[in-house]
C-alpha cells in the first residue's frame, strides 16, 4: 500500500477513506479479530500508524532528497526560498506556488511544500536522508500533522 506513495497521495476525504478502511481490515485479520472489536484498537495495539501520517513522511524525505540533490529531478523554477522570515517559518522554507487547479493544488510540489514548511527548524537542518529520517519517525509527525 505504500508503493508510490510520494507521488500518489489522495487528497479527497473519500479516497483517504477507503485506503484508510484497507489498513483496518489488514489490521483486523493480523491481530485474528475478524469480528466483533474495534479496528482502530486493533491499529494501535499492533503500533501502526495511519496511512496519511505514513504517507507524509515518505513524501517529507522524498523531497529532502529532492532539494539535497540527490534525485535526479529539476526544481530550480518550482523551489523558491521565501525571501523574509519569521518567527514562525524554518530558514530553509519556500515559497507557496499558486495555483488555482486542484490537479495541481494537490500534486507533489505545491503540497510537499506546504508540508515542508510547516516543519520545525531542527526537522530541516539535518545533515544526511538517514539523519532526517531518524528526526522524522512518525510518532513525531502524529502531533503536526493529524487534527
Amino acid at each position: 500500500m505504500e508503493y508510490c506513495n510520494t507521488i500518489w497521495d489522495p487528497h479527497t476525504q473519500q479516497q483517504k477513506l477507503q485506503i484508510e478502511k484497507i489498513q483496518r481490515r489488514a489490521a483486523r485479520y493480523v491481530s485474528n479479530r475478524y469480528h466483533n472489536t474495534s479496528s482502530v484498537t486493533d491499529m494501535s495495539d499492533l503500533n501502526w500508524a495511519p496511512l496519511e501520517v505514513r504517507r507524509i513522511r515518505y513524501r517529507l524525505i522524498f523531497f529532502y532528497k529532492v532539494i539535497h540533490h540527490l534525485v535526479a529531478i529539476p526544481y530550480s523554477n518550482l523551489l523558491i526560498p521565501v525571501d523574509t522570515r519569521t518567527r514562525h517559518t524554518n530558514p530553509n522554507s519556500f515559497r507557496h506556488i499558486q495555483t488555482s487547479k486542484d490537479c495541481y493544488k494537490y500534486s507533489y510540489f505545491p503540497r510537499s511544500i506546504t508540508l515542508w514548511n510547516q516543519l520545525p527548524t531542527t526537522f530541516t537542518t539535518a545533515d544526511t536522508v538517514d539523519g532526517f529520517k531518524s528526526i522524522i519517525p512518525v510518532s513525531a509527525l502524529i502531533p503536526i500533522f493529524t487534527p
